[in-house]
């Protein structure tokens, strides 16, 4: 067994968040001596639902390590791994194949976080030029999956935000009607929407304030807003005073009422007019 190549693989389970669980059986592996071979490990996680809600709902993820020794030496390989996520009150798991060097490293808990529909901010360094031997500087790119499409690799196509894409998180949570967001509290804030989590926060609405919850969302150069029960807050609820009327063709007195009973959805504190009932639930 190659001690060294050995060390590596530790060193690098453990940078990805899976610890030392594996190195025993990944020793084992090694002195086989298999071209190829896999390893498996399981993690539970209190669901946001959980942690806010105060449901027990865990979700457990489960992932296969998938490793490859090389052709000129015998050294072995981490080249990717897939990950299945069990969530309660769904039938099939979602899972994902993240491959190290494509996606930058994926560590075990962003994998998770991606797969339960949120996106995460990495550093990443750019492929060296050929012939040019500096490396260049990191970038920050926002990555994020998309859940409700695969291709013809029975893979969620990774979405990838570059500095050009313009998303400034910072000035994106200025333009929201949060109340208290500044100084050290917005530091910490950019941080855990940067790892994926959810930030409570506190929102003025209508001359009040609610509880919410906030999640980056960099495609759409926005932030997704969630009440304390975890219902979805669309923006146009939150910049109503922004928005343009538009014209509507005349309706009959009942459309009308036929129209406001099927908008009516579950009653929400900030709600002073009728809803489009959507009630759309984190975690999509």
């Amino acid at each position: 067994m190659n001690e060294k190549n050995f060390e590596y693989l530790k060193k690098l389970l453990d940078n990805l968040g899976f610890g030392s669980r594996l190195n025993a059986v990944l020793q084992q592996a090694l002195e086989k001596d298999f071209n190829t071979f896999s390893l498996g490990i399981s993690n539970s996680y209190l669901s946001d639902e959980g942690k806010i809600l105060g449901t027990p709902n865990k979700d457990i993820v489960k992932y296969q390590l998938n490793f490859n020794k090389s052709r000129s030496s015998d050294s072995v390989f981490l080249n990717d791994y897939r990950v299945f996520l069990f969530k309660p009150m769904e039938i099939t798991p979602r899972s994902h194949t993240f491959d190290l060097e494509r996606d930058h490293r994926i560590t075990a808990w962003q994998a998770y976080r991606m797969l339960s529909g949120f996106s995460i901010e990495k550093n990443v360094f750019p492929p060296r030029k050929e012939g040019v031997d500096v490396q260049q500087d990191a970038r920050k790119i926002w990555m994020k999956l998309s859940l409700d499409v695969l291709d013809a690799y029975e893979q969620h196509p990774m979405r990838k935000f570059y500095p050009e894409y313009g998303y400034d998180l910072s000035a994106t949570l200025d333009r929201y009607p949060l109340t208290n967001l500044s100084g050290p509290i917005k530091e910490v804030a950019i941080e855990h929407l940067a790892q994926g989590k959810l930030f409570k926060a506190e929102m003025r609405l209508y001359d009040q304030f609610f509880p919410v919850y906030i999640a980056a969302r960099p495609e759409l150069r926005a932030l997704e807003v969630f009440d304390k029960d975890l219902n979805r807050i669309p923006d146009q609820q939150i910049f109503m005073d922004k928005l343009e009327p538009q014209a509507q063709a005349p309706t009959s007195e009942q459309e009308d009422i036929d129209a406001a009973d099927r908008s009516v959805g579950p009653e929400q504190p900030w709600q002073q007019y009728p809803t489009d009932g959507s009630g759309q639930k984190v975690g999509r």
